[in-house]
């Protein structure tokens, strides 16, 4: 639905007359949205039924996205935007690693790369395959189609599968091998273990984490900005749901292999070297020395996709404990949806000023760099705290 979104973008401004900016603004909505909508998950995700929470929030999700095929006015998808970030909460990138927190006490970092890698799988494969068919049904019948496969790939999952946490069926998390967990008086569980919400926002490490997400969430911006990137470097529309695709390939590549990197070197060296290969793409994509190379920069940008997906959640377990995961994470998250809504916007906007992507590219180098000093003061404030 959001990785796949800027195949979208250059034909409907075509059609309607609209700029980069304007159409890119929708998913600034959807990132403000996810401020109120990050809070509505820490208070009604662990209380009510998993299933009926998130079926009927894809529900609304997946007909916000249908009816973009009937639209003609900017403000309709902006509409759809603030749906996405408010139901949307409840199924994107949130749910999955508190789900892995609760069912996977060992592993957790492999199980969340995997977990996360498959909205690459997903955007590698169907942009092309949207792109395609916008030449061939045009890009109104192309969302009906999106938003029928939203439908089959996720529906059956929120209704019969997924469950909170393990103790819901009177299991143990994958790797337990103590007491069973979530016994609210033990004060030794695990689960106990960790900084409350109250401790965590004065310290300077949620600080450190708020910015990092946020800045982290801007390179969603360069995504959805590649298809129209390539036809300004005199490439086709095809090569440029190509590189969405590369980018994708990178981000699945990423989780894997960066949850692999986790468990054995910790998650503090695997974030820098992540951000350090997307500073590199940034260099790449500024010179756009061929073809070939901008192939290799889209890959190592997929890098990208993990920081918010995996890196930040594992981040705040590192600092904060799983005493209060679940609510910190989602106060994180209000970074990116504050400072990536900004950001999304940013980059469209760059364009249409000075019709050229370069300055938005040194930007994206900027930003890594940033987000590398974030994660040195968050390890330096980790080594400080101490939550029992």
């Amino acid at each position: 639905m959001l990785n796949s979104a800027g195949v979208f973008f250059s034909p409907v401004c075509v059609e309607l007359g609209f700029t980069q900016g304007g159409i890119s603004a929708y998913l600034t909505f959807y990132s403000w949205s996810t401020c109120v909508g990050m809070l509505l998950v820490a208070r009604f995700f662990p209380r009510l039924d998993t299933r009926v929470l998130m079926s009927a929030c894809a529900i609304f999700v997946i007909l916000a996205l249908g009816l973009m095929s009937i639209y003609d006015e900017l403000w309709q998808w902006y509409a759809s935007g603030v749906v996405f970030g408010l139901a949307g909460s409840f199924l994107f990138v949130v749910p999955a690693p508190i789900l892995i927190g609760n069912w996977f006490y060992c592993r957790a970092g492999l199980a969340t790369g995997v977990a996360m890698a498959f909205s690459g799988i997903g955007a590698a494969a169907f942009s092309p395959l949207f792109t395609l068919l916008i030449g061939q049904i045009g890009w109104r019948a192309t969302y009906v189609v999106a938003a029928a496969i939203a439908a089959v790939l996720i529906l059956p999952w929120t209704l019969f599968v997924f469950r909170f946490s393990p103790e819901k069926m009177g299991l143990k998390p994958y790797g337990w091998v103590g007491e069973r967990p979530g016994a609210d008086q033990d004060a030794g569980s695990p689960l106990r273990q960790g900084a409350t919400l109250r401790q965590a926002l004065p310290t300077a490490a949620f600080a450190l984490l708020f910015l990092f997400a946020g800045m982290s969430s801007c390179y969603g911006a360069y995504n959805s900005q590649l298809p129209n990137f390539a036809l300004t470097a005199g490439m086709s529309a095809l090569f440029g749901a190509g590189l969405v695709s590369f980018s994708q390939m990178g981000n699945i590549f990423s989780k894997v292999v960066m949850g692999w990197l986790t468990d054995r070197l910790g998650i503090y060296i695997t974030v820098i070297l992540q951000l350090a290969l997307v500073a590199a793409s940034m260099v790449i994509f500024m010179l756009a020395p061929s073809a070939e190379a901008l192939c290799v920069a889209a890959f190592l940008f997929g890098f990208q996709n993990n920081l918010v997906s995996a890196s930040t959640p594992l981040l705040i377990k590192s600092v904060f404990g799983i005493r209060s995961y679940t609510e910190i994470f989602s106060f994180v998250r209000l970074g990116t949806g504050i400072i990536g809504g900004i950001g999304i916007t940013a980059v469209a906007l760059s364009y249409d000023a000075f019709g050229t992507y370069e300055i938005a590219f040194a930007g994206g180098c900027l930003l890594a760099l940033l987000s590398i000093a974030c994660v040195v003061g968050v390890f330096l404030a980790r080594k400080k705290a101490c939550w029992g």
